[in-house]
């Protein structure tokens, strides 16, 4: 994800992403499914 000025600018895909310093901010996120089992 990419933050602009502490606005969220989206998720960019793969390849070369252009990180504008000072201005834009990246951050990681986990993409892992997290499973429960719920009772019936």
């Amino acid at each position: 994800m990419v933050f602009r000025l502490g606005r969220l600018r989206g998720a960019r895909g793969p390849g070369l992403v252009l990180i504008i310093p000072l201005i834009e901010r990246t951050r990681g996120v986990n993409l892992q499914v997290d499973t429960a089992d719920i009772p019936p």
